[in-house]
């Protein structure tokens, strides 16, 4: 656990600019951890300087923080009892570490030497996201744009625990830590999962002059991939819109005779990040012909 404990230390160093030299003894304390072998009571009492949450049963793990760092201790269900278990070792033993650094690391000035790393495309649309792992090393790390934004210690190639026989256990000696997920198949960044809008439906495309009603229904379509709450921005040449959401008016209600739009864009958690659609209305004049 030594190379865990330098990377919680640089992490809390990053954090002030006068790094209290009285954390350093309790952190120290992190080489006591012995994965596959302490349970979740030595856990607690090595990490007796750490805030602790709650204990999750439903997932077997506990997350614990200080400073500028998230941990989230994962236990075993045990002796191989469920399809999700790696390692044949008792109920309760502590089988891996997730480190969620709180403020920026860069791969950089982590100092770790990655060449006997394993590296795979985080997201199947950009080349700047990666996985790396060394099941050597028992260490592997998530890094977007150079950034470290997650960092797993999990148990070595040469701890001497048998593997279970589950999928799990399979899929990891073969791929290791991120499985088997193909390229494909893997997630795409939060811009790629704005919502589409495929279609901008008006209830008419043309205005006579004799028509009374100026009022134009408007239907935008558009579907979120990861289904959040979505809202509507409408943006017209002339005219108003009335109402809000995804059906409303379109008033244009004294706008002179000539071709005016409607444009469309979706509001998400990662703003106006969406496609637009634009449609377009004729206003004619009573010299315009048929």
């Amino acid at each position: 656990m030594i190379l865990l404990v330098k990377i919680l230390l640089f992490v809390l160093s990053l954090s002030a600019t006068a790094f209290s030299q009285s954390m350093v003894p309790a952190f120290d304390r992190l080489n006591e951890i012995k994965l596959l072998e302490h349970d979740r009571f030595d856990i607690v009492g090595i990490l007796s300087d750490f805030k602790a949450g709650k204990l999750n049963e439903a997932d077997r793990s506990q997350q614990f923080w200080k400073t500028a760092l998230l941990l989230k201790v994962s236990y075993a269900a045990g002796n191989c009892s469920t399809e999700d278990e790696i390692w044949n070792v008792s109920e309760w033993k502590t089988v891996s570490i997730e480190i969620d650094p709180r403020i920026p690391v860069s791969l950089k000035d982590l100092g770790l030497d990655l060449s006997g790393f394993k590296k795979e495309r985080a997201y199947i649309n950009r080349s700047d996201s990666y996985f790396y792992q060394s099941k050597k090393l028992g260490i592997a790390l998530e890094v977007d744009r150079n950034e470290v934004e997650r960092i797993w210690i999990f148990p070595k190639d040469t701890s001497g625990v048998p593997l279970c026989k589950t999928k799990n256990a399979k899929t990891f000696d073969r791929k290791g830590v991120f499985g088997d997920v193909q390229l494909e198949e893997r997630r795409k960044e939060l811009t790629e999962y704005a919502p589409l809008i495929p279609d901008l439906i008006l209830s008419r495309l043309k205005i006579e002059p004799r028509e009374v009603n100026r009022d134009i229904l408007v239907k935008a379509v558009a579907k979120s991939l990861d289904h959040e709450t979505l809202g509507y921005r409408y943006t017209v040449s002339a005219g108003r819109i009335i109402g809000d959401g995804p059906d409303v008016v379109w008033n244009l209600g004294g706008v002179k005779p000539g071709t005016y739009t409607i444009t469309v864009e979706i509001e998400t958690y990662c703003g106006l990040c969406s496609q637009t659609k634009t449609e377009t209305i004729l206003i004619t004049s009573p010299l315009s012909p048929p």
